[in-house]
């Protein structure tokens, strides 16, 4: 897949746009600041075709990687486009093998707190026509460290919305671990 410009403006999902205004500013700023630092090749889930070479990843298994010549990438980001995947830990496994060997993966999601009252709350959010279809409440910090993925940096914020399943976020840096558990040779956190 071909990276653009960082400093171009992608394709957004038919969602963004029903985004409270004030979640969709927030979002940016972090995103802007996260592509600004990127390096090296570059996978942004906001680019058209993005999420397809994410799914191909997802369905291939460690069979498939010998024979496989898969891009791969310095830095990927994902600034609210995991909620667009119904199978979380498929995706953050695909995501885990595009990952270059030192490369970093950035996470802004939003998340809720678990329990059986985040649950309802969310699910009967995702009745509401704008959030329809999203895949929301689902903690994202734990399932990226179950892909083998060391979160290095984490940053928990709200955003203050009436959207109550927008309102908790996550920014997540995270780095490959070895078949071992260990954090690869040569990356710093």
């Amino acid at each position: 897949m071909e990276t653009r410009d960082r400093s171009a403006s992608a394709e957004r999902s038919p969602w963004r746009h029903q985004l409270p205004a004030v979640v969709a500013a927030e979002v940016e700023r972090r995103r802007t600041g996260v592509l600004d630092a990127a390096r090296g090749q570059l996978l942004d889930l906001d680019e058209p075709g993005a999420l397809e070479v994410v799914r191909a990843a997802s369905v291939a298994t460690s069979t498939d990687d010998a024979d496989d010549p898969r891009e791969s990438y310095d830095t990927i980001v994902s600034t609210c486009r995991l909620i667009d995947i119904a199978d979380l830990p498929a995706a953050l496994a695909g995501l885990r093998r595009l990952l270059a060997a030192d490369g970093e993966l950035h996470l802004i999601e939003p998340i809720n707190r678990p329990g059986l009252a985040s649950l309802l709350l969310s699910s009967a959010f995702t009745w509401s026509p704008a959030l329809g279809g999203l895949h929301l409440g689902r903690d994202v910090v734990r399932t990226t460290r179950a892909a083998d993925l060391a979160v290095v940096d984490l940053d928990r914020f709200t955003v203050p919305t009436a959207v109550w399943p927008l309102r908790r976020f996550v920014q997540v840096r995270a780095i490959l671990i070895d078949g071992h558990g260990h954090i690869n040779e040569g990356v710093t956190a």
